[in-house]
């Protein structure tokens, strides 16, 4: 058998010895170096989420911080309270100046 592979290798041109030596050697990278690419791309992507989903996090715990705010501001004490700052507030009770409709 070895007998045989022996033979074989001898018969090989220069140029078709490369070739096997260039193959061997994809295999061997396919085998060893690929697995630990990967390995390292898939890392990096989880780490990736995790920092994506941690934002995520912060931007929907601001969302309702804001929503919070804003019902806050919008409510009728603190509207009632902005406009005695600002002298929107009456002084008086309105008059009516002319009656409308009725009797």
């Amino acid at each position: 058998m070895t007998s045989i592979f022996k033979t074989k290798l001898t018969e090989l041109s220069n140029g078709k010895m490369i070739l096997l030596v260039v193959l061997i050697m994809f295999v061997v990278f396919m085998l060893f170096v690929l697995p630990i690419w990967f390995q390292n791309r898939y890392i990096e992507l989880s780490e990736k989420e995790i920092l994506l989903s941690n934002e995520i996090i912060e931007l929907k715990t601001e969302i309702s911080h804001l929503r919070l705010l804003n019902n806050k501001l919008s409510s009728l004490e603190q509207l009632s309270a902005f406009a005695v700052v600002r002298g929107l507030d009456y002084n008086i009770v309105p008059i009516k100046l002319m009656p409308v409709g009725g009797n």
